[in-house]
């Protein structure tokens, strides 16, 4: 969600993305986009500052990250970067300063990656606490 442009970012099952505007009661899409990954994005995450929109995918673990453009420019977003990650991601978090991408799998893993080079820094495991 962009709070301040009133746009919202929504993911589906077959890799698309939607970008909404939000401004009146009713939402209209503004654009909308195939990722390079075919299968169910859960994981999203949108940085205002640099209007860059991360992405992560659960069925075969495919990271992206997209450049939506200043609002209003929308329809000039494109794919940056992508890169190979672990299946099963279940959520994503981009840091703006570090340009570095965090992701979480299903299996407790959580990798740390070097957004520019598209590599993993570190992985931890965290077990469960049952």
């Amino acid at each position: 969600m962009d709070k301040e442009n009133k746009r919202a970012f929504i993911s589906n099952k077959t890799g698309h993305i939607f970008i909404f505007d939000i401004s009146s009661r009713m939402p209209r899409i503004i654009f909308h986009m195939r990722t390079q990954t075919k299968g169910n994005i859960r994981g999203l995450y949108f940085d205002n500052y640099k209007n860059y929109l991360a992405t992560a995918n659960y069925d075969d673990g495919v990271l992206g990250l997209i450049d939506t453009q200043k609002p209003g420019k929308e329809k000039y977003s494109n794919i940056i970067a992508n890169f190979e990650g672990k299946k099963k991601v279940r959520c994503c978090v981009w840091s703006t300063y570090r340009t570095e991408l965090y992701t979480g799998t299903e299996d407790g893993v959580i990798t740390f990656w070097d957004a520019t080079e598209t590599n993993p820094l570190c992985r931890l495991k965290f077990l469960s606490l049952k």
